[in-house]
């Protein structure tokens, strides 16, 4: 298994950042021990590791008690706090608009949108590139995991690009 990233300077860069966790992304950290130490890296820079209510709810549904404590553990000892967006969204805001008319995407994902709305140094950290239009967010960075069985995983960063909400708005008003 190799990973591939500039580490360092990734550290570096999103030291005072929010990084939101996906559930795909958490799966992944849990399932590769070298991803996993390069996230503990950056919270140990600062960086602040979180994910929202419903991801973890995701998460831990799990086939057995034993992989459910597993999970609930890892969920305590490496995420910084589990921050619940729902009571922080204004249906005024621009982005409920924006993405109500471009994407169809989940009830989650639709949040996680929104935790990187609110907070201007939050990264989406996931596995999902589909649901994560690079029509509002900037894709930062990406952490390529070579599993060595011909299976390619890619985690992105992606950061909300107001800029591009605005021309969104723009585009969605002319049509």
């Amino acid at each position: 298994m190799s990973l591939f990233s500039d580490v360092p300077s990734l550290t570096d860069e999103l030291a005072s950042s929010y990084l939101f966790f996906d559930n795909n992304a958490l799966i992944a950290m849990l399932e590769v021990k070298e991803l996993l130490q390069q996230f503990i890296a950056m919270k140990e820079s600062g960086a602040t590791l979180l994910t929202i209510t419903p991801v973890a709810i995701e998460f831990l549904k799990t086939d057995n008690l034993q992989n459910y404590n597993k999970r609930r553990n890892f969920l305590k000892t490496t995420i910084s706090g589990i921050y619940s967006i729902e009571k922080h969204i204004d249906i005024n805001d621009p982005l409920f608009f924006v993405l109500n008319k471009i994407s169809a995407c989940e009830y989650v994902d639709h949040l996680l949108y929104h935790t990187a709305y609110k907070f201007k140094n939050a990264y989406l950290v996931t596995e999902n590139h589909k649901d994560f239009l690079t029509t509002i967010l900037d894709r930062k960075h990406i952490i390529t995991i070579d599993q060595g069985n011909k299976q390619i995983r890619n985690l992105a960063f992606y950061q909300m690009n107001t800029k591009k909400i605005d021309i969104a708005i723009h585009s969605i008003l002319k049509s």
